[in-house]
Formats: structure tokens, C-alpha cells, sequence
């Protein structure tokens, strides 16, 4: 259940509620929220342990693009 974030947001992290299960190296269990605004694609950290980056860069949240590299934890996410 999501509960301070948008229905709509495609979460991902390592607990099987996730829209993504992702258990890469420092994933949290609910480590990342996407979600689709106005046309902009958006990343919103969860509170996770390892943080998440866009482009070497942490942030809390973020627009992401067509090559963006998103990381969470150890693992990284090409954005196609």
C-alpha cells in the first residue's frame, strides 16, 4: 500500500509489494517511486538506506530524461 505517494507511481525495491522488484546491492525494501507528471517523468527517493542518484547526483526528487542514469544503492538503471 502506498501511502504519502501517488497511486499512480511504479514503485521499486526489494519487497515483493513493489511494481518492481528489484534486489540489486543496496536496494531498499521500497527504495524508489517513478511516476509520470504533466509529461515529465519523475524519481522520488522512499526514504532508502543507500539513497538515489540521477546522474551522479542525490536527490530526494528529481526529473529524469531519456539518458538518465538512475542509481539506487550499488545498482544502476538506464533510462531508454
Amino acid at each position: 500500500m502506498l501511502t504519502r505517494y501517488s497511486q499512480a507511481q511504479l514503485v521499486v525495491g526489494r519487497s515483493r509489494t513493489c511494481g518492481l522488484v528489484f534486489g540489486g546491492d543496496g536496494v531498499s525494501r521500497r527504495h524508489a517511486g517513478f511516476e509520470r507528471v504533466d509529461g515529465q517523468w519523475n524519481v522520488t527517493d522512499l526514504d532508502s538506506t543507500n539513497g538515489t542518484y540521477v546522474d551522479g547526483v542525490q536527490v530526494q526528487r528529481a526529473p529524469i530524461k531519456t539518458g538518465s542514469r538512475v542509481r539506487l544503492g550499488d545498482s544502476i538503471l538506464d533510462v531508454v
